[in-house]
Formats: C-alpha cells, structure tokens, sequence
C-alpha cells in the first residue's frame, strides 16, 4: 500500500488477492487499478539511483520533518517501511529519508514526479481506463457569444459587462478592463481538459462563476479546494466533481484584483 501526499490527493494502493485497487480521500469505496500502473510505480519508487548518502541531524532544515510527502510500503511484516521525502536540491535530487533510520538518502527528483500522478493513471472500468476521460473537456459553450461574467462568493459579486465591443465592470463599481484578461479567461475556461473525476461533492464552494450569452446565464462553474497546481470544480451541465488544471484561475485573480472588491481579500485567503 502506497500512501503520499500528492498535488491531486492522499491515495491507498492495496493488492487484494492478485488485484490492485485504489482508494482516496475523496473516494466512497476502494475501485479496480491497473496492475501494470502500480508495478511500474513500484519498480520505479524502489529503483531510483541513490546518489549520496548523508548523516543530517536537523531534519526540519532539509523538509523531512514534516515531509512533502510520505509513502508506507507493506510487504511480508505487518508492519510498514515508511519513507519520508523532502526537499528538492538544484541538481535534480531530492531527500529521502527511511524511517526509525539515521541516514538520509540524495536520489533522482523524478520520485517526485512518481508519487505525483494522477489517480488516472491507476484506476480503471473494466478494460476502459479514466485516462479517456482525463482527456475530455469540461465544458462546451459559445465563449464568442459570452456578453457577461459574474462572480460570487457569499453575498459579494462582481459582474463583468460587455459593452461596446470592449468589456467593462459594472459591479461594484463602474471600472474598464483589459479585453485581454476576459478573452485570456474565456479561453481558459472552454479549453479545460478534466484530469480525474472525483467522487465526493465539492466540500466548500470557494468561487462560483457565471457565464452569460445575451445577458442569460448558460453555464456555471464552482471552485473548490484547491491541490497543488489543480482545483475541484462542478459545473451547471453535471452532478459530476472534476479535478482539473488552474491555469485559467490567473486571469480571475487579475479581474478580482481590479475590482478592488472583498471577493479578492477573501478569496485569496
């Protein structure tokens, strides 16, 4: 069972009998992995090239306690090997240290890489894998048709207007704004390719966003918890939570930030 903390989510690889399964944080029950995913992983997480070996005494300087990230590995005991990894070096190594053991291994940044895959990568339906989902995009609108945006958290809004062949917010205050930051969002928003589904409803709505063609709301799209470089999000077209890159979140907190509104304070927050 491999247990790390990863930009997607905690997750448990267990092989029952001579199947793999996957559970996680966000799953209601454990689901079918691929067997050849997680033996790849395991070959590769216990074949890495150890480069030094150093004796460290202040774990906190080198990120190990706590560390970015931790994997228990069960075999014949009952009792896990557990690895501890810390911080990156500029020569594309990283720590890792084996706990209840004094020296601290320098091996290859990739492991990072490694622990950082997508649940994609292991889950599977049948003889589908969730990567042909992965590969989906999240929504399916007209952004060219799109004549107003509309942010909310709690009781704040900030409404972005387009007038005059150029974009405006009108709400709270009366500001123009860069088409660029609009049309870099729009993009961003029509092109988002879904990285994994997840099981479990979005916990907290930390953004909802409303797109409108001729002033009547077509699409809305709710953030939640952010994790790492991806956000969960769920959309007006779905009862589906997806998990998926947050690239298209940079031209939001440029408009929130012109806004001058609470939305951005907060949400930033």
């Amino acid at each position: 069972m491999i247990s790390p903390e990863s930009v997607f989510e905690d997750y448990s690889l267990a092989k029952i009998e001579d199947d793999w399964v996957v559970s996680s944080e966000m799953s209601i029950s454990p689901s079918p992995a691929q067997s050849d995913s997680v033996n790849q992983l395991l070959t590769d997480f216990l074949g890495k090239q150890i480069k030094r070996e150093l004796d460290i005494v202040n774990l906190l300087e080198y990120q190990l306690h706590p560390p970015q990230a931790q994997v228990r590995i069960w075999a014949d005991s009952p009792h896990p090997v557990i690895f501890s990894v810390g911080m990156k070096t500029a020569d594309y190594s990283v720590y890792l240290k084996v706990e209840e053991e004094t020296t601290v291994f320098l091996v290859e940044s990739s492991l990072v890489q490694d622990l950082n895959k997508p649940l994609s990568q292991f889950r599977s339906l049948g003889d589908k894998s969730i990567v042909d989902q992965a590969k989906k995009r999240l929504l399916d609108f007209q952004r060219t048709e799109c004549n107003r945006i509309e942010f909310t958290k709690g009781k704040n809004k900030v409404i972005c207007q387009k007038m005059d062949g150029g974009w405006k917010i009108t709400q709270p205050k009366l500001i123009p704004i860069s088409t660029k930051d609009v049309d870099d969002l729009l993009f961003g928003i029509d092109t988002i390719k879904i990285e994994q589904e997840l099981e479990l409803p979005l916990e907290e709505i930390s953004l909802q966003i409303e797109f409108s063609v001729a002033n009547e709301t077509v699409v809305t799209l709710r953030l939640g918890q952010a994790k790492g470089n991806f956000v969960a999000v769920s959309n007006s077209l779905s009862t589906q939570t997806y998990l998926v890159d947050n690239r298209f979140l940079r031209p939001v907190k440029s408009i929130l930030q012109k806004s001058s509104s609470k939305i951005y304070s907060v949400w930033q927050d």
